[in-house]
């Protein structure tokens, strides 16, 4: 995505309509860092994806996530969670 002006765009008019209605943005299917950073630079506050977590049921992401702090990282105000789909952020 980073690389893809087309994508880039997309992604960052979804995000502005997201924010312009006073909702939470969540990506769908980080699998890079360099899409993590890029994400979090155009102000989405959540994401899921393989570059957390291979997809788990949502009983065993639960379980992640209460049992280990290192399935949140925090940075500043945004959030990725580790997971599946299905896990509430």
């Amino acid at each position: 995505m980073p690389d893809d002006i087309n994508a880039l765009a997309v992604v960052t008019a979804n995000i502005g309509i997201a924010h312009s209605l006073n909702l939470k943005v969540v990506a769908e299917g980080i699998e890079t860092e360099e899409q993590r950073e890029c994400l979090s630079t155009l102000g989405c506050q959540f994401g899921q994806g393989y570059l957390f977590s291979k997809p788990v049921p949502a009983v065993k992401a639960a379980e992640l996530l209460k049992a280990e702090r290192a399935w949140l990282c925090v940075s500043s105000a945004e959030h990725y969670v580790a997971g599946s789909a299905g896990v509430l952020f």
